[in-house]
């Protein structure tokens, strides 16, 4: 195949798709997290996702199966089945989770048509609280995660706080616009960050701020990083980016995500 027909993979495009779906071919079934399965034209899915064209097509033990397992909700997976066939997002503008979703498995999957439908969409920003998932889910360098990051590194207010869930809580209550200071070692160094971005992302910090410790009345806390590690740190939780830095402070800054459980922090390091 030429290089031509590679690039007509990376748009859906009506005339391909009447043409590969008209094209007697076998069915792959996808299985969503919930168990609800959507069957779908084998040469569809391989022409748009080159995961599954290796997968499927290649000398991999996959290539004899017939049912696939995928993180996507049933609703996401009904989503996306549809916008393979049709090139519609099925979406309603507050399904911002399942963009997000359906963009971590475009990704994954090596969907590339998929992924710039996603982005191109106009007036589609995520909310505040979509920060932690772009982080958690999708790598450094994907533009989807850089976008919504720095949105939000550049343009986040008290408002943002106060229209997100509280991380951790299943009452429903808006949250606070508190914030917390950080103190580096030596009180040399001190960083104001929001409470409810800071415990949204460490179950450490989520515990003792929102649960029936003395340190839930604290607004300050002392952390075992030196001031450049701080400012380093904060820098992460607003932006998402781990900047270049020493071995030594890379080590050090892994022990902190690590005690104090901030997960997406250690997967960036």
């Amino acid at each position: 195949m030429d290089q031509h027909d590679d690039c007509q993979k990376h748009i859906w495009t009506k005339k391909m798709v009447d043409q590969l779906v008209a094209t007697p071919s076998e069915t792959i079934q996808l299985c969503s997290s919930q168990g609800s399965i959507q069957t779908i034209n084998k040469e569809l899915l391989c022409y748009f996702s080159k995961y599954y064209r290796a997968a499927l097509n290649g000398r991999f033990a996959e290539a004899h199966q017939q049912l696939f397992n995928v993180d996507l909700s049933g609703q996401q997976l009904t989503v996306f089945t549809a916008w393979i066939y049709t090139g519609q997002l099925e979406l309603l503008k507050w399904n911002r989770e399942d963009r997000l979703m359906l963009y971590v498995f475009a990704d994954f999957a090596e969907i590339l048509a998929l992924r710039r439908q996603i982005m191109t969409e106009e007036g589609r920003m995520e909310r505040y609280k979509e920060v932690g998932l772009a982080i958690t889910h999708l790598p450094d360098n994907s533009p989807y995660r850089r976008r919504i990051v720095d949105h939000y590194a550049r343009h986040w207010k008290a408002a943002d706080d106060r229209g997100a869930t509280k991380f951790g809580h299943a009452d429903g209550k808006r949250s606070s616009t508190e914030t917390i200071d950080l103190i580096s070692i030596g009180k040399k160094h001190m960083a104001t960050v929001s409470k409810d971005l800071l415990c949204l992302f460490s179950r450490y910090y989520a515990a003792a701020l929102n649960g029936s410790f003395k340190e839930a009345e604290e607004t300050r806390f002392s952390i075992p990083l030196t001031s450049h590690q701080l400012v380093l740190f904060v820098g992460w939780l607003y932006s998402g980016t781990t900047y270049t830095c020493k071995f030594s402070d890379m080590l050090e800054l892994y022990f902190f995500a690590d005690s104090h459980k901030i997960l997406a922090f250690r997967r960036s390091i």
